[in-house]
């Protein structure tokens, strides 16, 4: 088999390496693959060499002055965290405030966030999907009313095309206190 590669990538992410080549063609001996350089991975599939755009979405906010405020009223209740830009994506719908795949896959995930909250706040963040909560992409924080400090997580977990996943905040002690997020990074990035 031969290959014709254009560039090579080199991607740095938490400190799991990822390289990769751009592939132009790829010649399987009774036929051509021509794949684009926007993305495109070269697999195997059933036997045949197929091109496969990666799947990925960020979403991110940034603002001390106008901070994203989450009224949490009730303690150990979820509240949807919702007010930042959700773009730079491949394969996934972002015009909601939650994300939507549209490619079951095995997928990167990592979420962080600065922010404050009620004096004594004790304070968990979680994915969802599809409306159920994913203890393995979660993380815990306590808060003070001025001290602004973050948090974050990574997971590695398999979508299935069409799930719907969104962050949701609680307040686990009473009494329920919201927050104000200073900062905020989400990305999903599919491995495999």
């Amino acid at each position: 088999m031969n290959h014709e590669y254009s560039t090579w990538t080199l991607v740095i992410i938490f400190g799991i390496i990822f390289i990769g080549a751009v592939v132009n063609s790829i010649d399987s001996g009774d036929m051509d693959i021509l794949c684009d350089t926007n993305n495109s991975l070269i697999k195997k599939v059933a036997g045949t060499w197929v091109c496969s755009q990666t799947a990925y979405a960020e979403g991110y906010y940034h603002s001390y002055t106008t901070p994203i405020a989450i009224t949490i009223g009730t303690a150990d209740v979820y509240y949807n965290i919702t007010g930042f830009v959700l773009n730079n994506s491949n394969q996934f719908i972002t015009d909601r405030y939650y994300i939507e795949t549209t490619k079951s896959g095995l997928y990167f995930i990592s979420a962080s966030m600065s922010f404050n909250g009620g004096n004594g706040g004790e304070y968990e963040v979680e994915l969802f999907k599809n409306g159920t909560s994913q203890p393995d992409c979660s993380f815990f924080r306590t808060t003070s009313t001025t001290a602004i400090g973050d948090a974050g997580f990574t997971c590695l977990k398999y979508i299935e095309a069409g799930s719907e996943l969104i962050m949701k905040i609680k307040d686990l002690s009473p009494p329920a206190q919201s927050v104000s997020i200073q900062r905020l990074n989400f990305n999903i990035i599919e491995v495999q």
